[in-house]
């Protein structure tokens, strides 16, 4: 064996292949759902960081260091 990793996937991928169309499609079903729940996760925590990022630098630009600290 030169790799395990490439002998576990001709394995895998060889029953794969023996098994009813059906089957397959069930288990391609499981594991895009299983991915799908951590892809909406991660893209929605990149998402909120670059609004929160963004509204930083609004906030940041509004005030342009001219604030009167609460005196008049």
């Amino acid at each position: 064996m030169a790799n395990p990793i490439s002998w576990l996937l001709k394995k895998l991928f060889g029953l794969f292949s023996k098994l009813e169309t059906e089957t397959k499609e069930k288990i391609v079903d499981i594991i895009v759902e299983a991915f799908q729940g951590l892809f909406r996760r991660y893209f929605q925590q990149m998402r909120d960081q670059e609004t929160n990022a963004e509204q930083a630098k609004t906030s940041g630009s509004n005030s342009n260091g001219a604030s009167s600290g609460g005196r008049q």
